[in-house]
């Protein structure tokens, strides 16, 4: 009789211990879902936009600021890295960090250098892919959280100019301090 009420103890203790860890578990994860959501709550989302020949914008579509906006250019690899970056503003005037707030936009000087980039010429250019290239934002929120976002620009043939189409955009966390491979069907569709 005392063997079966130890049993039945211990399966209670059991029992009750396997619905606590479950419990916290589950209290964890809410958790972890409601500060990602403060978090996503308050993001800043860099985009770019062509707005003339050669001519690029940044704005922010996200619902928080983004603070030091450093921009580059780069050509794609054939393996889906960058490679050949570079600043999109040269001119030492122009290369201040930006800080945009929301639905901020501002348009950019550069355009040497995105024009460089779109016609892909000279021995600098050897190592990418011909006819695309990626403008790339780095930018922290008020919280110092790091992200990125590139956009693929494709280099259409226009007569002796070309044409550029922004093809896609891709944002993410930059806690890493890497900027994701990129798939050579996102220059394509």
């Amino acid at each position: 009789m005392n063997l079966t009420l130890a049993f039945l103890s211990l399966a209670a203790v059991v029992f009750t211990a396997y619905w606590v860890m479950r419990y916290t578990k589950e209290t964890q994860h809410l958790r972890e879902d409601a500060f990602q959501q403060r978090i996503d709550s308050i993001r800043p989302i860099i985009v770019f936009e062509i707005v003339g020949p050669y001519k690029l914008a940044v704005k922010n579509i996200g619902r928080g600021p983004a603070l030091d906006v450093e921009l580059r250019l780069s050509q794609i690899h054939r393996n889906g890295g960058l490679t050949n970056l570079q600043n999109l503003l040269v001119r030492e005037g122009e290369r201040n960090l930006l800080n945009l707030g929301e639905n901020d936009k501002q348009e950019l000087g550069g355009s040497d250098s995105v024009r460089e980039y779109a016609f892909a010429q000279g021995s600098s250019m050897r190592w990418g892919q011909r006819d695309v290239f990626a403008a790339i934002a780095t930018y922290v929120d008020i919280n110092r959280r790091p992200y990125y976002s590139v956009s693929l620009v494709r280099s259409l043939p226009a007569g002796t100019e070309r044409l550029l189409v922004l093809k896609s955009t891709k944002t993410a966390d930059y806690k890493a301090g890497t900027i994701e491979k990129l798939n050579v069907m996102d220059w394509f569709k």
